[in-house]
């Protein structure tokens, strides 16, 4: 499969974190709590710590659930709109070997489904999820 990325460390470098927005939703019956995975004094981690951490934290969502979260597009949180929502919970390999995570990104006037790289740096602007019990 093929899958195209970019480096969420470069982004954040030109633009600053945000501040917090609210952690949790509902859409469709299916409450999500949104949930960073950098530790207080790091501003980037690897992706293969990022992918560690959200099974740590019980965030390991996959492509299935952005996929449904992407069908329920209007109902994600306008706050949100400034993070990059992660789903490390699938991990695709590309033709050259490299491999990446989805990512539900906001663009211009909607929400995207990408695939960002493991291999790089991943700051604050991207956020894990799980479901609230």
């Amino acid at each position: 499969e093929q899958a195209q990325g970019q480096n969420a460390k470069d982004t954040a470098a030109t633009t600053p974190t945000p501040p917090e927005p609210p952690t949790e939703f509902t859409i469709g019956g299916r409450t999500y709590e949104l949930v960073p995975f950098l530790e207080e004094s790091e501003s980037y981690v690897s992706g293969y710590t990022m992918v560690g951490r959200a099974k740590e934290l019980n965030a390991n969502l996959g492509q299935e659930d952005a996929e449904w979260l992407l069908e329920h597009k209007n109902e994600i949180p306008k706050e949100w709109r400034s993070y990059y929502l992660t789903f490390p919970g699938t991990v695709w390999r590309d033709g050259n070997g490299d491999r990446h995570v989805p990512c539900l990104c906001w663009r211009g006037e909607r929400w995207y489904l990408h695939f960002h790289w493991l291999s790089r740096d991943w700051s604050g602007r991207a956020r894990l999820l799980r479901f609230r019990k």
